[in-house]
């Protein structure tokens, strides 16, 4: 078994909780996203925006895919 040294736990908190802000954010920029796609009257700006924020939804619950760029499909 593994043992912690001192400070490690302290450097995992840190951690976790730049991971939980990070989240955080995304979600929140998900949610602005969803917002501006309802008010948006072009389908283009619509599309975008859905677009947009299934990127931030896919940070928040997928974190893994961070460095998978997003694509636009027809």
């Amino acid at each position: 078994m593994d043992c912690l040294a001192v400070g490690d736990h302290d450097r995992l908190m840190s951690e976790n909780l730049v991971e939980n802000s990070d989240r955080a954010y995304f979600h929140r920029r998900a949610e602005q996203e969803l917002s501006q796609a309802q008010r948006a009257a072009d389908p283009a700006a619509v599309r975008a925006h859905y677009h947009l924020a299934g990127y931030y939804l896919d940070l928040v619950y997928r974190p893994d895919i961070e460095d998978t760029p997003a694509k636009l499909t027809d």
